[in-house]
């Protein structure tokens, strides 16, 4: 033969027509080669392994299998009879594929995601799973795996693998099948400890207000008030057990994290914290009323106003402002007991505090007007409401019980009527039966009467009838102080 060529891979020896064995050696990726045979004699025939083959052209493609591969080249003479046979041995190598195409745990999930060229792995699984399977699947269908050392079929579950509390480490080999290269996998599965039974708080804290009583984990009952300026708070729990959790007014919040804000209507705001165990079932109620006060009230008004002395004119009512009294000459001084319509209201009386519902110190009294003033100040420290009460004392009484006139409806007055003449005479005709008398007092405060009938001072008194002869008249002055009067008489003749 002239030449003899192989697709893939090296004689060894190089070709020489003399030299009837050779070697080849081929990667595992090569499957299949042909063989180009060329002979010295263009007369001669050539088959490899039985097959014709025209020369120089190249054979069929020849499986290869891994391991050696016998290969013959016969080369038969122009005479049918002579022939030269060359063998070569390929030797096609073993897979060195050790990788995994797919690992599964039966419980848990791997992380990161199962990819064949990461080979560390972590996975978390309850307290109650006990034990777990692994499934390794080999990238080449010829490689072997392992877990924890005991040999798995590609694509089936491990024996069960018994897991502690805490972590633990399962470690996965796959073997290629040139029996050398291997690639390990490692998976560190964490059991957790059986859950925690403990749903209490460490500490509970508002952003407004504070807690009665201070916060303690086994108090579960809490007031706390606000101004009515506060219309919302947060409340901060925080959990004693890490892994316990806890909702406020049904709400999940991180422990130690301020939840949102929670809207207060005026008056009592429960709100309810809830921490619940790491076992799902334990829990443990927390309750909070928060007190928002109502708005400050503005009601400033009284509702009464009394004098130790004398009477309001007019009569007291809360949105009267302006009241006047009198009170005698001898009434030197006075209280007065305000009384606010809102208890939170204050009120002064000329400008001192009084207790609602209270006498005021006393007032002194001049003769004559003296103002007082009655403040009430609402809740709201702004709203005023002003009462003025004007109180008159009396000058000392008088003791004028004079007349500045006296005038008879008939007749004239001898003599002319003067303030100290007490005696007067008059006369009328037959025809004049009866008469009438005005008496004008001197002083406005004194009374007076005619025959012992009160008359309005400048007003006529009844009418008097007259007897043929003399008739006396008495009129009589009584000064303002009751004691002091002054009679004067009128002897009226009527005519026979």
């Amino acid at each position: 033969m002239a030449n003899l060529a192989l697709s893939q891979g090296t004689l060894t020896p190089g070709f020489s027509s003399g030299t009837t064995s050779y070697t080849a050696f081929v990667g595992n990726a090569v499957t299949s080669l042909t063989v180009t045979p060329t002979v010295a004699d263009a007369n001669a025939a050539v088959t490899v392994n039985g097959v014709a083959v025209t020369s120089g052209i190249s054979s069929s493609a020849i499986s290869l299998n891994v391991g050696s591969n016998i290969i013959t080249v016969v080369v038969t003479a122009e005479d049918g009879t002579t022939t030269q046979t060359y063998t070569v041995d390929v030797t096609r190598a073993a897979s060195a594929v050790a990788t995994l195409s797919n690992l599964a745990l039966s419980q848990g999930t791997l992380t990161p995601a199962f990819s064949s060229g990461t080979t560390i792995y972590t996975a978390s699984v309850g307290n109650a799973v006990t034990s777990l399977t692994v499934t390794p699947t080999v990238t080449d269908a010829n490689a072997t795996v392992t877990v924890n050392g005991n040999t798995v079929a590609s694509g089936n579950a491990s024996g069960a693998i018994n897991l502690n509390v805490g972590d633990n480490t399962i470690t996965v080999v796959g073997t290629a099948q040139d029996g050398v290269t291997t690639q390990t996998y490692t998976v560190t599965v964490n059991r957790a400890a059986p859950a925690s039974t403990v749903a209490t708080l460490a500490n509970l804290v508002l952003s407004q207000g504070t807690l009665t009583p201070a916060f303690a984990s086994g108090t579960t009952i809490y007031t706390a008030s606000v101004g009515n300026a506060v219309t919302s708070l947060t409340v901060t729990p925080t959990v004693t057990d890490a892994n316990a959790t806890v909702t406020v007014n049904g709400n999940t919040v991180a422990s130690g994290n301020a939840s949102g804000p929670i809207n207060l209507n005026v008056g009592d705001n429960t709100i309810t914290v809830v921490g619940t165990a790491q076992d799902g079932v334990t829990t443990q109620t927390y309750t909070v009323t928060v007190n928002r006060a109502a708005p400050a009230s503005n009601v400033a008004t009284l509702a009464n106003l009394v004098l130790s002395q004398g009477t309001l004119t007019p009569a007291f009512a809360s949105g009267t402002t302006i009241y006047t009294a009198s009170v005698g000459n001898a009434v030197t001084s006075l209280t007065v007991t305000p009384t606010v319509t809102d208890a939170n209201a204050t009120v002064t009386v000329n400008g001192n505090t009084v207790a609602s519902g209270n006498a005021s110190g006393p007032i002194n009294l001049n003769v004559g007007d003296n103002t007082i003033t009655v403040v009430g100040t609402a809740q709201d420290g702004v709203t005023t409401q002003t009462y003025t009460i004007t109180v008159n004392r009396a000058a000392p009484a008088s003791n004028v019980a004079t007349l500045a006139n006296l005038v008879l409806s008939q007749g004239t007055l001898t003599p002319a009527f003067a303030s100290g003449t007490t005696i007067y005479t008059a006369s009328v005709g037959n025809a004049v039966t009866s008469l009438t008398v005005t008496p004008t007092v001197t002083d406005a405060n004194a009374t007076v009467t005619v025959n012992g009938n009160t008359v309005a001072s400048g007003n006529a008194s009844g009418a008097i009838n007259l007897n043929v002869g003399d008739n006396t008249i008495t009129v009589v002055g009584t000064a303002q102080d009751g004691v002091t009067t002054q009679t004067y008489t009128v002897t009226v003749n009527r005519a026979a």
